[in-house]
């Protein structure tokens, strides 16, 4: 099954992080959505998938 994840990246310091594994897509991209609004131009967020 596949899985999915928030993946981000500060753009000022370089560090990279990411959040759990869940099975749904959309509600991952949802927040993927939110916070690159809420972060905008700070931090990079995106879907990871494994």
């Amino acid at each position: 099954m596949t899985q999915y994840r928030v993946e981000w990246k500060c753009l000022t310091s370089g560090t990279q992080s990411h959040g759990d594994w869940h099975n749904s897509k959309e509600f991952i991209q949802g927040w993927v959505n939110h916070e690159n609004q809420k972060w905008k131009d700070k931090i990079n967020h995106w879907v990871g998938v494994k």
